[in-house]
């Protein structure tokens, strides 16, 4: 009789040997390595391994819906009952849930029921790794298929992961600014060696964002995109001269910087935007600006170009200033680190979302016919944020770019 799984075992194995060769070692070469993807899942990849291999152990033992049913049989109060279920339901069947929020279930069940650490690591040793290397009926077989689909996103993400830092050798100059903050340590370790698809959406932002600045300081150096006059954005000079002055008085600053820590990432990347228009157009006038709403004035005395300015008062706060534009670019950064990221990492990527944003409407707008009247280059230059943020498409969100 025709034993089609001999045909699919040998076919099985096959593909583990490909990934193998791809990835190096993959968890099924020692059960010490899949005990820990198991019990310690370090990703999303895993974790949805983990959420397959644990409903397999499930329908395999019945574990999980014994120990449902003796809590209810025991009378235990229905919160903690509640808590459980919760979390049998999270680490078995939401997969789409974020990293973070899915370890947060899986940590939970174990802390509920300690006695499932031994006896998964028993099951992981004793069972799973067999039926991962030498599937012998159907139901086993399915779990490996889902086994060769995490090795399927293994690969994926190395190919994605080894082409980001093939091009990393190119962002010397950025990485080295970083690593003389100490505020940026934890970015500057995800930015480094991204381990997750999160982290290396995060890299790809950043750099992204680090481009887009670039490229608007090249366009309005070159005259291709018009920007308000300095007269025109006191609503942004007069947070940041009040900031500013403090600095050069080595005053508190507490609370003066609530007008960009306590705003939106779509406000923050709007106010980063017209300061940067504002710096690349004009630095000479914005400092200026800002020496005026300090009371420091310069009165009819030329200005020169920085940082040969002979005069001590606009040297020492264009210093300032910039130490507090250095602060405003890598603030949605200084609280990103692997042990809670998610957060402030979505967090830039919306900041540096919207800041593209402004950016390509401009340099759009910069691209349209000569023949465009005046009238009509005011009512582009005056769309509201609403109007400049929604003109995002989809395959701008997701270009390469780095």
């Amino acid at each position: 009789m025709y034993d089609y799984r001999d045909i699919w075992l040998k076919k099985y194995q096959g593909e583990l040997k490909d990934y193998k060769k791809i990835l190096d070692t993959i968890p099924t070469d020692e059960s010490e390595e899949l005990e820990r993807t198991i019990l310690n899942p370090a990703n999303e990849r895993e974790i949805s391994l983990c959420a397959v291999c644990l409903s397999f152990f499930d329908n395999a033992t019945k574990t999980f819906k014994t120990i449902t049913e003796e809590m209810n049989q025991s009378n235990e109060c229905e919160y903690v009952i509640g808590v459980w279920e919760e979390s049998i339901d999270g680490v078995l069947y939401h997969h789409r849930y974020e990293f973070e929020t899915k370890k947060k279930y899986y940590t939970t069940m174990l802390e509920m029921r300690p006695e499932l650490a031994d006896k998964l690591s028993r099951w992981i040793k004793e069972e799973l790794t067999r039926v991962l290397s030498e599937p012998a009926i159907d139901e086993e077989y399915r779990l490996c298929q889902e086994y060769l689909g995490y090795l399927a996103d293994e690969v994926e993400f190395k190919d994605l992961k080894d082409k980001y830092l093939d091009r990393l050798v190119h962002r010397e100059e950025t990485l080295s600014e970083l690593k003389e903050d100490e505020a940026t340590k934890g970015a500057l370790e995800i930015l480094l060696d991204p381990r997750t698809e999160k982290e290396l959406d995060f890299c790809t932002a950043y750099f992204g964002f680090q481009d887009d600045i670039k490229h608007l300081k090249e366009n309005i150096n070159q005259g291709n995109i018009q920007v308000p006059s300095v007269d025109e954005e006191s609503a942004i000079i007069d947070p940041v001269a009040c900031v500013v002055k403090a600095l050069h008085k080595r005053e508190p600053i507490q609370g003066k910087l609530d007008f960009f820590i306590n705003a939106s990432p779509e406000e923050n990347a709007e106010m980063l935007y017209r300061l940067n228009c504002l710096e690349y157009s004009d630095i000479d006038g914005l400092i200026k600006s800002i020496l005026d709403k300090t009371a420091d004035k310069f009165g009819n005395t030329e200005l020169s170009t920085v940082p040969y300015n002979p005069f001590p008062r606009y040297y020492e706060t264009y210093s300032a200033y910039k130490t507090l534009s250095t602060w405003m670019h890598n603030y949605h950064i200084y609280r990103i680190d692997r042990n809670n990221s998610t957060y402030s990492i979505n967090r830039f990527m919306r900041m540096a979302e919207v800041f593209h944003g402004y950016y390509t409407n401009a340099a759009y707008s910069a691209d349209t016919p000569k023949t465009t009247s005046i009238k009509q280059k005011e009512k582009v230059k005056q769309k509201t944020k609403q109007e400049l943020v929604s003109s995002i498409t989809e395959n701008e969100k997701s270009r390469e770019l780095i």
